[in-house]
């Protein structure tokens, strides 16, 4: 009997076998996948190398003495932590493969630019097809997409071009006046059209119906220049729209315009709010002046290629996200906490009036109220400029709750949110470097957070102006950046990129002891408005 037990499977060794080297294997993959990827910072990597060492002591100790009665209770534990750190590794792993997937969702150049066709409420054309015989209202001379847009889309449906006449307008705005007249049956007009077409006729909305919708994809797979983002310094463009239906693969009108430049050798980023009604050539609309903002409905590269022409900078990435993103990022990390400027009170992300009111102060706020302060504007003394502050704000309070610790247990939440609210050009590549970049700035900082970061935050200074257009054949509300600004703005980016040096500190500075500093004139504005 005892020589049979001898001969038998000992199955307490196999087991122990197994909840050792199990987690000790999943151990060296989940090392090399952060080693490769390390989206969760060297913290964690030295955290599983000291759970391997100490594994790797306690199997040693397991099977060379393992015999003695006395080392049982060293093997129980052992069982015990291979269990809890296979389990640990494992949901570790876990996050890695379910980043890579998210991230490629999100990692995206394709997008659309949308034209409609419209007619009046009360018109008997009700369908494409039914526009044979009948008059379209087109216009090609600063938008030649929405032109061929429509034109193949008939096509498409066995509506020929020669089936309806064409007249062709200047701008969207004359042909909208003249279908409300009943000068033509319908017309076609893109997403800026319609921004335009409601600022001179807000009646436009009622009175007419969308009877079809074309899509044109764009090119954007040249729209970035990609940098090691742990190491060299880039330019994101923070591009926020009003895309309530999640579809951020269409080119529209954005609310938030931001250039976010960073330099992770000396720490130092720059944010600068351009305000949306900033008057400057829209690239895509043959150079003509407009606001910033029309050149999102010709696609994010339009803003990119407009931004970059008037600065004279170059932008490596862009990030487009919509309200929703606001709202669920920031619940997803657990909330952010920030000085709120002024008291006050905004809808919510359902258009509730009045839903929230927040009290001006240091505080913690969740998703609901970030997007309020985000979206806030009408009781400001500054109005939209005051709304990029407040935006620079929540965004400032994200990086700080991104690169401290807390994210660590809210990374599966976190990722929960990003695949159908955010939208980048950034490969994987790139993302895997900025989030190795966000976990080791609290490495870098006295405190575990951000403070090793020297953060500047500004507005695009400029005045208000009613300008006439000829598209509007009425005057228009602008925001005309001033020409200063502009260039300090291109100066403190190439600044911070290292392509021009800061200047030296004037050997003619003085002050008196006696005299109180307030009498002093110091220009700290350098042609921007600070948003601190």
């Amino acid at each position: 009997m005892s020589k049979h037990k001898k001969e038998g499977i000992n199955f307490k060794n196999i087991a122990c076998i197994i909840l050792t080297y199990l987690p000790l294997l999943l151990s060296v993959i989940g090392i090399f996948l952060l080693f490769n990827s390390p989206y969760l910072g060297t913290k964690i990597n030295l955290m599983i190398s000291g759970v391997i060492l100490l594994l790797s002591v306690i199997v040693i100790l397991c099977f060379i003495l393992g015999k003695k009665k006395a080392i049982r209770n060293l093997t129980i534990f052992a069982i015990v932590l291979s269990i809890l750190s296979s389990s640990a590794i494992a949901y570790a792993d876990y996050l890695y493969f379910r980043l890579h997937y998210e991230l490629g969702k999100i990692s995206s150049t394709q997008e659309y630019v949308y034209s409609y066709i419209y007619t009046l409420k009360d018109s008997a054309i009700t369908t494409p097809e039914e526009l044979t015989g009948k008059k379209l209202g087109l216009q090609s001379s600063t938008s030649s997409t929405c032109y061929s847009t429509v034109i193949e889309g008939l096509d498409k449906k066995g509506i020929a071009e020669s089936s309806y006449t064409i007249e062709t307008y200047s701008n969207f705005v004359t042909a909208a006046g003249d279908l409300m007249n009943k000068k033509v049956d319908a017309i076609a007009v893109d997403e800026q059209g319609l921004s335009m077409i409601g600022e001179v006729y807000p009646e436009f909305a009622k009175t007419t119906v969308q009877i079809a919708s074309y899509k044109h994809a764009l090119d954007n797979s040249n729209s970035s220049t990609s940098v090691n983002m742990s190491t060299e310094p880039f330019t994101v463009l923070i591009n926020g729209v009003d895309s309530r239906d999640g579809d951020l693969s269409s080119g529209s009108n954005a609310d938030v315009i931001m250039l976010a430049t960073f330099n992770p050798k000396t720490l130092k980023l720059s944010m600068i709010s351009i305000p949306r009604d900033t008057y400057i050539p829209v690239t895509c609309r043959g150079n003509i002046n407009d606001k910033i903002t029309h050149s999102g409905s010709g696609g994010v590269t339009c803003t990119i290629d407009s931004l970059e022409e008037t600065l004279g900078i170059t932008i490596n990435y862009y990030v487009k996200v919509n309200f929703n993103a606001v709202v669920n990022l920031v619940d997803a990390i657990g909330g952010i906490d920030v000085t709120v400027p002024l008291t006050f009170c905004e809808q919510d992300s359902k258009d509730t009036p009045d839903a929230l009111c927040i009290n001006e102060g240091y505080q913690h706020l969740n998703g609901e109220q970030a997007l309020a302060l985000s979206r806030h504007r009408k009781t400001l003394p500054n109005g939209d400029i005051g709304r990029g502050v407040n935006q620079q704000i929540v965004i400032e309070g994200m990086i700080n709750k991104l690169a401290s610790g807390q994210i660590l247990t809210s990374l599966d939440s976190l990722l929960s949110v990003l695949g159908n609210n955010v939208q980048t050009n950034m490969k994987q590549s790139d993302m895997y470097g900025l989030f190795s970049l966000l976990t080791s700035l609290g490495s870098k900082s006295t405190f575990s957070n951000t403070s090793a970061l020297s953060i500047s935050s500004s507005t695009i200074a400029g005045y208000d102006s009613m300008i006439y257009t000829d598209w509007a054949g009425a005057e228009i509300y602008y925001y005309i950046p001033y020409k200063e600004s502009l260039k300090a703005a291109a100066t403190e980016i190439r600044r911070i990129m290292g392509l021009e040096d800061y200047p030296l500190p004037s050997s003619n500075f003085s002050f008196n002891a006696n005299e109180p500093y307030d009498q002093y004139n110091f220009d700290t504005t350098n042609g921007l408005e600070d948003a601190q």
